[in-house]
């Protein structure tokens, strides 16, 4: 069995969520097997070439956001997703639109509006290739008040939706770390690299651009300044891949930018060159192992490398990161301002190549270049890699979200090659077999890289029996269970499953559940027992099992209502498509009749007329069948006497042993047999 995500969590009221596409996680533990609940959620595409996807968690206001409002103004189709939505929606969908976007839900502290882009930021973030803007303040809050909100707004949106044939994203922090400790981690920007922030101190107001680039181009420092608090969360570490565009000048910071002045970095980007004095060709590049590579720097007085050469200056070259990170060389600049520096490659991967220089004003400027190692010679063929054949068990008929991982396909030089396939991971898959086919580019020897694998999905089981468990611990699918908050061993379990007194509540419900969970470990549907499971487990809490609790009692009443339910459960009568009689079905470690000790469910139940109770006797013996109100109290003797193996009922009207109408609320039918076996549902009597 292939194992997905490890075993299940159960949430609480998981029986409301189970047709929101959420997973139901049991307390189990071992870990065997994974059960996907049907995806109600809409997965989202672009439904055109020019479409920002927008979560809707992240701003105020949804279509009228001002995100929505400013990507609208840029000629661009606005989808606003919901948090289910957002999570359906896989990375092939994702990459249909020209920018993500995540925005200011107007200064939120805490991470909660962002909590369903950490949730899948592997998914959404391998679709993200283009331009990349995280900006550490809050534009919504300020935008009625502050033109320069706006524009920024506005700026960064286009920023990340400028190449058309890539997926950019716009990231606003808002105010999610405004009183973070230094050096906390950002989570949502893990598909980027690693980001660290400090939070706002106190109300910073002044901030400062230290960099010409596109993505800011017509802001100035009053448009971004005396905001009130004009940033909330300044950039500790950041990837090398991305620039500093404006710092805080109140928020204390080591970082010293290119004009001298020091500052936490706030608006950080990803994509596009900042404008310097000093220029790297070639800015990309592609050479087989085992050469040298040279790039040449050129240090002159504008800023797009079109103006005088300026000569003298000491230039740092860097490799800062990829296989040959850390090697370096200095070189100076001659009369027509340039210099040179080359290195030997032997691994294949990317090199990123940083040269700068002091300026002036005793600021650091650079510029990048990027370096390719292991193209360029290879002429054999590649190769691609598919993960073995999987099978899947999942409770829903239909079929299943089933999560894989993805191939990879690489050049003979090792270098990764993009896959795509018929179906992705993380998508709905039917019941039966499904064959995946995965196709890599052309390789240079002219064939095409191809593998497959196939996916099937098994239908779910129906519940067994508490006796079946008991009897056969060589079937079941894990040998140690979380009751409450302990964890039991096999041999304890088995003492559980096979208890027959009366006098302790909290085994009677431990029997069950043991049983519920197994059968849940063994796929079956775990929606009609959902919320139960959690209900018990918190009535057994971290007491020790056995924990000697009265049947009698407050707690003991509740813990033998819950017993019940889980036993109808065990007994297939709550879920639809199994057999409601199979709890008739004649099996191993039964009374000599071959019927089980069962109460069936009150019918009607809620009620407020009579309600019939039919219950079956293995074999015969001495029954006695009341109803006790919430205080343990015994209202009334439904009957009771010695009875024969077999199928008996009963109906109580509502009334007490005096014939008077008892009050509306909850009450228990506690069925006893041959004094030494009980069983109890609850029953609920209305008006």
């Amino acid at each position: 069995m292939f194992q997905l995500k490890g075993y299940l969590t159960m949430l609480e009221h998981a029986r409301s969520f189970c047709r929101a596409s959420l997973l139901v996680l049991l307390l189990l533990g071992a870990t065997t097997a994974t059960l996907f609940l049907p995806r109600q959620a809409q997965a989202i595409s672009a439904p055109d070439n020019h479409s920002v996807l927008i979560l809707g968690s992240t701003v105020t206001g949804g279509a009228g956001s001002l995100e929505a409002t400013q990507a609208a103004s840029l000629g661009l189709t606005v989808v606003v997703a919901s948090d289910a939505d957002w999570a359906a929606t896989t990375a092939a969908e994702f990459a249909t639109f020209r920018a993500l976007v995540m925005g200011d839900p107007t200064c939120v502290g805490g991470t909660g509006p962002i909590a369903a882009a950490e949730a899948n930021r592997a998914t959404w973030g391998a679709a993200v290739g283009g331009n990349v803007i995280v900006v550490g303040t809050d534009p919504a809050y300020h935008a009625g008040g502050q033109p320069g909100a706006v524009t920024l707004t506005n700026k960064c949106i286009a920023f990340a939706a400028a190449d058309a044939g890539k997926t950019g994203a716009y990231v606003c922090l808002s105010c999610y770390y405004y009183a973070a400790s230094s050096g906390t981690p950002v989570n949502v920007l893990d598909p980027f690299g690693t980001f660290t922030v400090v939070g706002q101190g106190g109300c910073p107001a002044n901030s400062h651009i230290i960099a010409t680039h596109p993505a800011i181009t017509g802001l100035t420092d009053a448009a971004l300044s005396n905001w009130g608090c004009s940033t909330h969360e300044g950039f500790v570490s950041w990837p090398v891949s991305f620039d500093p565009l404006a710092i805080s000048l109140d928020v204390p910071s080591t970082f010293v930018a290119g004009d001298g002045t020091t500052g936490a970095p706030y608006i950080m980007a990803r994509g596009a060159t900042i404008l310097s004095h000093i220029c790297l060709t070639p800015g990309e590049a592609t050479n087989p192992l085992d050469t040298d590579h040279t790039v040449t720097a050129f240090v002159n007085s504008q800023l797009d490398c079109a103006g005088n050469p300026v000569a003298g200056k000491l230039v740092t070259f860097l490799v800062i990161d990829g296989p040959n990170n850390g090697v370096t060389g200095t070189a100076t600049t001659g009369a027509d301002g340039k210099c040179t520096f080359t290195y030997h490659g032997l691994v294949a991967g990317t090199d990123i190549i940083q040269a700068s220089f002091l300026n002036e004003a005793g600021g650091r400027e650079y510029t990048r270049a990027i370096k390719h190692w292991g193209g360029g010679g290879c002429t054999g063929p590649g190769h691609i890699e598919c993960p073995d054949n999987i099978k899947v068990r999942c409770y829903d008929p239909d079929g299943a979200v089933v999560e894989f991982p993805m191939p990879k396909a690489f050049d003979c030089d090792g270098k990764p090659l993009p896959v795509v396939c018929t179906k992705e991971s993380g998508t709905w898959f039917h019941t039966g077999l499904t064959r995946i086919e995965c196709f890599g580019p052309d390789d240079p020897s002219g064939d095409c890289l191809y593998c497959s694998f196939d996916v099937e999905v098994e239908p779910s089981e129906c519940p067994q029996t508490t006796p079946f468990w008991a009897g056969h611990p060589g079937s079941w699918p894990v040998t140690t269970l979380k009751l409450g908050c302990k964890s039991y061993n096999a041999a304890q379990l088995l003492t559980m499953l096979a208890y027959s007194g009366t006098s302790d509540a909290s085994m009677i419900l431990a029997r069950e559940l043991a049983a519920v969970k197994l059968n849940l470990a063994h796929c079956t549907d775990p929606c009609p027992i959902a919320d139960v499971v959690v209900q018990a487990d918190c009535a057994i809490d971290c007491r020790t099992l056995p924990a000697d609790v009265s049947p009698t009692s407050a707690l003991g009443i509740t813990m033998l209502g819950l017993a019940q339910t889980l036993a109808e459960y065990n007994e297939g009568l709550l879920t639809p498509r199994c057999s409601p009689d199979k709890a008739l079905v004649q099996v191993d470690a039964l009374g000599q009749s071959g019927l089980e000790f069962r109460m069936n469910p009150a019918l009607p139940n809620p009620f407020s007329g009579p309600t019939s109770l039919v219950f079956t006797l293995p074999s015969a013996a001495d029954a006695r069948l009341s109803v006790f109100d919430l205080q343990g109290r015994e209202v009334k003797v439904l009957l009771k006497g010695a009875l024969p193996a077999g199928r008996h009922s009963a109906v109580w009207n509502g009334t007490d042993e005096t014939g008077a109408r008892v009050a509306n609320g909850v009450y228990f039918a506690r069925l006893t047999m041959g004094g030494n076996r009980t069983l109890m549902q609850r029953l609920v009597k209305l008006n």
